[in-house]
């Protein structure tokens, strides 16, 4: 989203009234881009260690369920 959002700033595209964006740029460079966007945030430590916990299941051998992992996401 960092890489395209200026140049639609800059051609107007995005105005935050008639069109506006939202995406995965949970970071401080986000929060301060003008206008606003929303942001979708997920805890990235609870995303790691979820995913090692899956990695450390399937190198031991041990059973891994086909369940998706779900973690909890905000729209700030």
């Amino acid at each position: 989203m960092l890489e395209f959002m200026p140049s639609l700033l800059i051609e107007g595209v995005v105005d935050n009234k008639t069109v506006t964006a939202t995406g995965f740029a949970d970071t401080d460079i986000a929060r301060q881009l003008e206008p606003k966007l929303t942001l979708i945030s997920q805890d990235p430590y609870l995303m790691g260690a979820s995913a090692a916990e899956v990695m450390y299941d399937i190198v031991s051998d041990k059973e891994v369920p086909d369940d998706r992992i779900v973690i909890e996401a905000k729209l700030e």
